[in-house]
């Protein structure tokens, strides 16, 4: 997650975009909370999420604690950030601090309206609970909180995969490329990647 992070950042710097690093402690809640209502045009979210379906969060320790409303899907999907793991494992957080677990409720209380795009590279941040009014989990909620585009993966990826398809994509939007196109390049650029590592790994296996 840091070295995707920091390729991006690096990318941004080299064509005169200012770019912001959270990483490490500074990728609190609080400091993601606090860009509420002055977000930058781009955000890049490169951690860990979560989605849980009413039965399973009935057996996770976060989920069990006495706050926490296993049957609300708001809250059994979301980021994992700094120090999140702790309350991650059911344990208590000090009065007046964040547990470091961005729901998907908390989000749609975030003012993200400056925000053209967000990318979260984080396996399941996609996914949600299947209601009467549409789909509830981190994409409504982002969409809740403002933001006008949204990118997000579903499903575990190869950590270098997921790294090079995004600096691909952010390379073609610093060439002037829109959204849609810097994806599909994006795509075709690491669906090329694949084939290639395929392809050694075939002839690797027949010599």
């Amino acid at each position: 997650a840091a070295r995707e992070v920091e390729g991006i950042s690096h990318l941004f710097s080299n064509n005169d975009i200012n770019a912001t690093n959270y990483t490490n402690n500074q990728g609190t809640e609080e400091a993601f909370k606090s860009l509420s209502g002055n977000a930058p045009d781009i955000l890049h979210l490169a951690t860990h999420g979560f989605y849980y379906t009413s039965e399973e969060a009935k057996e996770h320790e976060y989920f069990r604690m006495s706050d926490k409303l296993y049957y609300d899907s708001g809250v059994r999907s979301g980021i994992i950030l700094t120090s999140g793991n702790h309350a991650w494992k059911g344990k208590t957080i000090p009065y007046g601090f964040e547990d470091g677990i961005l729901t998907a409720n908390e989000i749609s209380g975030i003012d993200l309206s400056n925000t053209d795009l967000i990318t979260l590279s984080a396996c399941q941040t996609a996914l949600g609970d299947i209601a009467s009014d549409g789909v509830y989990g981190m994409q409504r909620s982002f969409k809740v909180a403002g933001v006008k585009t949204i990118i997000m993966s579903l499903w575990q990826v190869d950590d270098e995969a997921t790294y090079l398809m995004m600096e691909k994509f952010y390379d073609e939007l610093t060439k002037g490329k829109d959204k849609r196109e810097a994806f599909q390049n994006a795509q075709l650029y690491i669906k090329g990647w694949a084939d290639k590592r395929v392809k050694e790994l075939n002839d690797t296996f027949s010599d």
